[in-house]
């Protein structure tokens, strides 16, 4: 009855992936046309889940589920990064 019954933690990590990238860059796609000012920033990431937590120099703290999507948020919102580290569980 199990026979077809697989862990789901790879799939898990992809999926909570596509949901920060998609959350975190405002919903954007890879098809989607850059806003004003984004030129220049990163369109498409890996889905890699490698989650980070990252501080701006508006003193601000935010979790990613890469450092790609880091640098593209940071890169369409206009801020800069001053620190990344890998995520504590």
């Amino acid at each position: 009855m199990n026979a077809h019954r697989r862990d789901g933690g790879g799939l898990m990590r992809v999926l909570l992936a596509l949901a920060a990238t998609l959350g975190l860059l405002g919903g954007a796609c890879a098809g989607e046309a850059p806003g004003p000012g984004t030129r220049g920033c990163p369109q498409a990431c890996t889905m890699i889940y490698e989650p980070v937590n990252c501080r701006f120099a508006n003193g601000t703290t935010m979790t990613f589920g890469n450092r790609c999507v880091a640098d593209a948020y940071a890169c369409r919102h206009r801020l800069r990064i001053v620190g990344c580290g890998a995520k504590a569980d």
